[in-house]
């Protein structure tokens, strides 16, 4: 099975996982200026690792439609979180992130909201395949900062989840070092224009134990980061 099947029915409930709620919350603060700076325009825009499709909720703020927007997650229980989309014109899509069969050139943006999952040389060759030149590619993950902290050294790839059945799984979550993030999307073709960083003291609503660092480290320790980046010429 997918792994992230196994938790799509309870993902976004903030009681059970609450981490996932105040990723959520940062990830949009980085996605949403940028996505409706873009919105008014008619561009393709594909939201990979979608669930419950942020790229496609900001924009539906701004259009009718949204027949220009695919949505892309390998597991169907994640993608059912946007079939209301559906109804305004949006394509749903079920292959891998990093081997997705759309064709070259197709996209003026590639929105990737915590896409730890499929983070790796492979997923950003493929946005780079998917992108037209000058396109822009918005992506999003914790921060390797908060992963040293909070993770064993023993799952440093991982991500757990415990389910209200009493079940614990791990889905895989690639959080590499700074540096190394940096090369890897420049080393796939891109020209990165905007990095930001995201603390706990940015989240609004209520804390997650596991995003709380140990003394008074509240707001010195990055929990998430987004990457805005732009395709090269061949």
């Amino acid at each position: 099975m997918i792994p992230y099947t196994r938790v799509a029915d309870e993902y976004y409930d903030p009681i059970r996982h609450p981490t996932c709620a105040n990723f959520e919350e940062l990830s949009k603060k980085f996605l949403e200026p940028v996505i409706r700076a873009m919105a008014g325009e008619t561009i393709r825009v594909l939201d990979v690792g979608a669930g419950r499709s942020l790229a496609a909720a900001v924009i539906a703020n701004f259009r009718s439609r949204l027949d220009h927007c695919v949505l892309l997650d390998i597991s169907p229980a994640m993608l059912g979180h946007s079939s209301e989309w559906q109804k305004l014109g949006a394509t749903l899509v079920m292959p891998d992130a990093r081997n997705t069969g759309l064709p070259s050139n197709s996209f003026q943006v590639l929105v990737s909201s915590l896409g730890d999952p499929y983070n790796n040389a492979q997923f950003w060759a493929e946005a780079h395949r998917l992108l037209c030149e000058g396109g822009t590619c918005l992506f999003t993950t914790p921060t390797p900062e908060w992963a040293d902290w909070f993770r064993p050294a023993a799952e440093r790839s991982e991500a757990q989840f415990d389910l209200v059945n009493g079940q614990t799984i791990h889905v895989p979550s690639h959080v590499p070092s700074l540096e190394r993030q940096v090369r890897m999307i420049q080393q796939a073709g891109f020209r990165i224009s905007e990095i930001q960083s995201f603390f706990a003291s940015d989240v609004s609503g209520p804390l997650s134990a596991k995003l709380k660092p140990p003394g008074d480290g509240r707001a010195r320790i990055p929990i998430l980061r987004g990457f805005k980046a732009t395709r090269l010429a061949e």
